[in-house]
C-alpha cells in the first residue's frame, strides 16, 4: 500500500469530483417534466448509484435484507456521496428516463475526458506512432420477440417470427497490455420514427467518427476496426477526419489487395523464445480495390505458428494444446517497416480486448443485458448509455486517482472490490467517499487521505 503521504485524494479526478463534473452536465439536460419532484438530475445520478453499486433495482435498496433500510436515514448515503436530494422510485426512473434523448448525455463524456486530458493522465494509454488506439466495435444488448419499443429494430425469423432487437456501436480507447478501456459516447443502431427500414451498423459507424472528431478535434486517433463496413467510402472518410486506421482485411475479402502484396511484398520472419514463429509480409502503397483507383494503401499479412505445449496445471495434470497456425491481415495508413510490423500486429490484435475488458464486462459482470425496464421511446437506449458513463468513470478513476487505485489493488478481481464497496455502502453510515474507502479497503484505515492541493 502506498506511503500515506502519497496517497491523495485529487481534487476532480476522484469519485466525488468526477460526479460533480457529471451532474454538472446532468443539470442542463432539458426536463420534460420539469415541474415534477424528483428532478431529473436526481434520476440520473440515482441510475449512476446503481451501476456503481451493481443492483438491478433502486427498489432493492429498500428492502430488510439490502442492509440499508436498517439505517436511521436510508437516503443519507445516496445524499452524501451521490448527491441525490430525494430517491426516485423504479416507476418513476422509468417513466422520466424514457423520454431523455440519449444524445444529451454526450456532454458528459467529453467533461470527463477532458478532465483526463487536462490531469496529464491520458499519456499513460499507450501510443502508436503518436496516436491513441481506439477500437470501433458493436454489440447487441436486447432481443425479444415479444417485446418492443419504437427504437427497436426487427428481423424476421423463420416461421414469421418477428424478433425485436437493440444494437450499439462504440469507440473505445484500450491499451493492449492494461485491462483499461475507457469508452467514449456510443452510437445506437435504431429504426428511425416513421422508417419501415433499420438503421444500420455502417450507418452508425459514419455517425460515430465525426462524432468523435467533432468532440475531439485535436486528439489524435488509430482506429481499430474488425473489418471494412462501407468500402473505401470508410477509407476517406477517416483520411478526412485526420485518423489513423488500422483495418482488418481477410485475404478471401480483399483479393485485389492481396495480389500486389503477392507480386512485389517485403517479408520478414521472426521467432520468439517459446517457439512461436510469425512470418510477416507487407507493402507500401497498395491500391485498396479495383473500382477505387487511386485509394493508396499499406498492407500487412501475418502469419503465426504455434508449436504443441504441453502446460502444467493445478494438481500435477499435464494439458497439451496442439500445434495451430492462423493468419492476420490488415490494412492500415501507417508507414509500414520492419522495427514497427510487432508493434502494429499487437495494435490490431489488441482490438479483440474490447470483447474481454469491456463487453464481457459490461455484460456479465455489470448487467447490460439485464432488463432495467424497456421502456416506449428511449429508456433501452439511455440506460447502456448511462452504463458506460459509469464505467467510463469507473476507469478513469483506477487510471488517475490515487485513493481508488489503491482500493483496487487490494483486491485480485475487480469482483471482490465491487462487492466490498456496496457492502459498505449499504452496510453503514457513510460521511463521505474516504470514509468508504476506508471501510471497503482495510489497509487504508491507518492513513490520512487528504485532498491534493495539485489535482
Amino acid at each position: 500500500m502506498e506511503a500515506p503521504n502519497d496517497l491523495r485524494f485529487r481534487r476532480i479526478l476522484s469519485m466525488p469530483g468526477l460526479l460533480e463534473v457529471v451532474r454538472a452536465c446532468f443539470e442542463r439536460i432539458p426536463d420534460p417534466f420539469r415541474h415534477r419532484s424528483p428532478p431529473l438530475v436526481d434520476h440520473l445520478m440515482a441510475v449512476m448509484a446503481i451501476f456503481f453499486l451493481k443492483i438491478p433495482y433502486m427498489l432493492d435498496l429498500t428492502r430488510p435484507e439490502s442492509g440499508l433500510a436498517s439505517l436511521p436515514d436510508p437516503d443519507h448515503n445516496f445524499k452524501t456521496l451521490f448527491g441525490i436530494g430525494c430517491l426516485p422510485t423504479d416507476t418513476s426512473l422509468r417513466k422520466r428516463l424514457d423520454e431523455v434523448d440519449p444524445q444529451a448525455l454526450r456532454s458528459a463524456f467529453k467533461a470527463v475526458f477532458s478532465e483526463i486530458q487536462r490531469g496529464g493522465d491520458l499519456e499513460k494509454m499507450p501510443v502508436i506512432d503518436g496516436h491513441f488506439l481506439v477500437s470501433i466495435q458493436s454489440t447487441e444488448y436486447f432481443r425479444s420477440r415479444t417485446i418492443e419499443c419504437k427504437s427497436c429494430c426487427q428481423r424476421n425469423l423463420r416461421g414469421g417470427e418477428i424478433e425485436s432487437f437493440h444494437q450499439m456501436v462504440f469507440a473505445t480507447m484500450i491499451a493492449p497490455d492494461a485491462q483499461i478501456v475507457l469508452p467514449f459516447m456510443p452510437e445506437m443502431v435504431l429504426k428511425s420514427d416513421g422508417e419501415k427500414k433499420n438503421d444500420r451498423e455502417s450507418n452508425a459507424t459514419r455517425r460515430l467518427l465525426p462524432g468523435i472528431r467533432r468532440e475531439h478535434p485535436h486528439l489524435k486517433i488509430c482506429a481499430l476496426i474488425y473489418r471494412l463496413h462501407f468500402g473505401a467510402q470508410q477509407v476517406r472518410l477517416m483520411r478526412e477526419l485526420g485518423m489513423n486506421f488500422i483495418i482488418g482485411a481477410k485475404r478471401s475479402d480483399h483479393k485485389f489487395l492481396y495480389e500486389q502484396l503477392d507480386i512485389d511484398g517485403d517479408s520478414y520472419e521472426i521467432e520468439s523464445t517459446d517457439g512461436i514463429r510469425q512470418v510477416f509480409r507487407w507493402r507500401n502503397g497498395a491500391e485498396l480495390d479495383d473500382s477505387s483507383p487511386g485509394l493508396w494503401t499499406n498492407v500487412l499479412e501475418c502469419h503465426e505458428k504455434i508449436p504443441e505445449r504441453r502446460l502444467r496445471k493445478a494438481g500435477g495434470k499435464v494439458r497439451i494444446e496442439p500445434a495451430r497456425e492462423r493468419t492476420f491481415g490488415w490494412i492500415t495508413d501507417i508507414e509500414l517497416r520492419p522495427d514497427r510490423l510487432i508493434e502494429v500486429m499487437r495494435a490490431g490484435r489488441s482490438r479483440c480486448r474490447v470483447e474481454n475488458e469491456a463487453f464481457d464486462t459490461l455484460k456479465s459482470f455489470d448487467s447490460l443485458e439485464h432488463s432495467y425496464g424497456h421502456g416506449n421511446n428511449r429508456l433501452a437506449s439511455v440506460m447502456p448509455t448511462i452504463m458506460l458513463l459509469e464505467y467510463l468513470v469507473e476507469n478513469a478513476l483506477i487510471l488517475c486517482c490515487p485513493v481508488f487505485g489503491a482500493v483496487r489493488r487490494t483486491f485480485h478481481a475487480r469482483t471482490a472490490m465491487s462487492w466490498r464497496l456496496k457492502g459498505g455502502f449499504l452496510a453503514v453510515r457513510l460521511e463521505d467517499w474516504e470514509h468508504l474507502m476506508r471501510a471497503a479497503a482495510p489497509g487504508l484505515s491507518g492513513q490520512v487521505i487528504p485532498p491534493d492541493p495539485k489535482g
